[in-house]
């Protein structure tokens, strides 16, 4: 695998999340008595890469602060329009720093070690976006996928009827394809509003006009996205019955 930049999305106010977000980042809300920020880089470790890029926005300096904590190596980047802008400008704000290939994903995230394993077979030459094709018995997965007969990318959004993956919002962009990925970003940001443009959008935008982006299936879905009191709770039961395999640095 060449040089991989792991670009955690870590932007947003976190507003369903009530009293947990009031005074604090989103990211620094407490599961299982560590912060998900923990636990998001401790994933970002596993996949070996040669930088971790952390975006930030919303309460930047508390965050910046604690991740600086956890570890001095990792960059952070601002993103000061994080009131009117969503995950697409956060990763473009990220941009600058990419070293090799990336990979991507939202700081609100919780992910089991094995995903990271598996992960890293797949890191090859093609832009490839990550997820299952299972149920969760612990949380409703939401993001939907249609692809084609060759597992390549046609749909992906909320409320789908024919689709066949969750998505879980690990995008991987090799090298040779940043710069292209990064233009189909910048047209769909020109077409729409910042506020409703989200890292999908792009990701579609790439897969039309531009080339293949291939789906991956992880197999069962060991991971919970954190928006909710109710999900923070659900993190912390998988977390305590797994043993470890969410475990935080």
């Amino acid at each position: 695998m060449k040089e991989l930049t792991v670009i955690i999305l870590a932007a947003g106010m976190g507003t369903r999340l009530g009293d947990l977000t009031k005074d604090q980042p989103k990211a620094l809300t407490l599961v299982a008595g560590k912060p998900i920020i923990e636990y998001s880089l401790a994933f970002a470790r596993a996949l070996n890469p040669a930088k971790i890029v952390v975006v930030g926005g919303y309460l930047f300096d508390q965050l910046a602060a604690a991740v600086i904590a956890i570890d001095k190596k990792v960059v952070m980047v601002e993103n000061r329009e994080y009131r009117t802008t969503q995950r697409m400008v956060s990763l473009m704000k990220a941009q600058p720093e990419i070293t090799g290939g990336f990979l991507s994903y939202d700081g609100d995230y919780i992910y089991h070690a094995d995903i990271a394993k598996k992960i890293r077979g797949h890191l090859d030459d093609q832009i490839k976006i990550f997820g299952t094709d299972d149920e969760s018995d612990d949380v409703q997965l939401d993001m939907v996928v249609k692809v084609d007969q060759h597992n390549h990318l046609v749909a992906m959004a909320k409320g789908l009827t024919d689709y066949e993956y969750y998505f879980n919002s690990i995008l991987y962009c090799p090298e040779k394809i940043v710069p292209a990925f990064f233009a189909s970003a910048t047209e769909v940001l020109a077409q729409g509003n910042p506020q409703q443009t989200h890292v999908e959008e792009a990701i579609l935008a790439y897969a039309a006009r531009r080339g293949a982006v291939a789906m991956v299936d992880l197999g069962y879905p060991q991971w919970v996205e954190i928006d909710t009191p109710d999900e923070r709770a659900i993190a912390e039961r998988m977390i305590t019955r797994n043993n470890n395999g969410f475990a935080a640095i």
